[in-house]
């Protein structure tokens, strides 16, 4: 799955769906000795277990204050939290499946930022400006939580990769920090164009690959892709099983396994790793594109 954001209008309710693919207790512990990950996304339901969560923001715009405190931000426990009448709505467990992918790829403490805004049963998209605050609130609190990579599963399409002079200054400061900046290329089948903000640097895109182990056909690919990730999964949420198909699950296993890496290799630096990865990396090909990159956790980690 890929959540589509229609940039046109931010505040309109989301239009295009690209197929298919926590009672919390925060345990400051973990963020002590562990990397975690800023997952960035739609909310979370509040009754899968996922005990890795370390702390949660809650990020909505200023027309749709919609926090749990009703107001436009929140951090603590149950901040991220969607209630069951904002889950049933379309998209909205996306979040919730974003935490069971990047569980998948071993137990990772997570911070959670909800940046999706509800009103009168209708989900709303985050703007650039909630995407940033959200960069800019993981530079922050980078240190306290020992975040080692960032997860955004969401994103738009335009003709050209658009420059955004603030975007890119939020996503260079993480870099500073040794923070990658993991966003979602999109599943649009698309061969010479992938979504925003993955297609700016130095934003690492990620695509997905096929139960085949190939690049799959319906993940979106340019020259500005950097890697790819496993993006066909079975996840199990409350004992429900979901069948997960595109390039957003890639997203936040890419992360997970950067900062796994970056946990049993602190000393790399942020292109040392890039580079690790690189080098070690599967690469796959299907009938249009060739030799991408697919990460190999395995590899990386020896």
């Amino acid at each position: 799955m890929f959540v589509h954001i229609n940039r046109k209008n931010t505040m309109k309710k989301i239009i295009t769906l690209t197929v298919a693919l926590l009672s919390i207790i925060p345990i400051q512990s973990h963020a002590a000795t562990l990397k975690s990950i800023a997952i960035i996304d739609t909310g979370y339901n509040s009754v899968f277990p996922h005990s890795n969560v370390v702390d949660e923001v809650c990020i909505t715009n200023p027309n749709y204050p919609s926090c749990p405190n009703g107001s436009v931000f929140q951090e603590g426990a149950g901040s991220a939290q969607l209630t069951t009448s904002q889950l049933s709505l379309t998209n909205a467990l996306h979040g919730t499946e974003m935490l069971a992918a990047a569980d998948t790829t071993g137990n990772v403490p997570v911070v959670f930022i909800r940046i999706a805004s509800f009103y009168n049963n209708t989900m709303y998209m985050p703007s650039v400006a909630q995407e940033r605050a959200a960069f800019d609130w993981v530079y922050q609190n980078a240190a306290k939580f020992n975040i080692g990579a960032v997860s955004l599963s969401m994103g738009s399409l335009a003709t050209n990769c658009y420059y955004d002079a603030q975007m890119a200054t939020s996503v260079n400061n993480l870099k500073a920090l040794g923070i990658p900046l993991i966003a979602a290329a999109g599943n649009n089948s698309f061969i010479n164009q992938i979504a925003y903000p993955a297609c700016m640097k130095p934003t690492i895109g990620i695509g997905g690959t096929d139960q085949y182990g190939l690049y799959a056909l319906w993940s979106n690919y340019s020259s500005t892709l950097d890697f790819a990730a496993q993006g066909v999964m079975d996840v199990y949420i409350n004992n429900v099983k979901y069948h997960e198909v595109g390039n957003s699950a890639s997203t936040a296993i890419f992360a997970a396994d950067w900062a796994i890496i970056k946990q049993n290799k602190p000393n790399l630096t942020y292109d040392q790793e890039y580079s690790l990865i690189k080098s070690t990396a599967t690469l796959v090909s299907n009938v249009y594109v060739k030799n991408i990159p697919a990460i190999n956790l395995a590899a990386a980690l020896k």
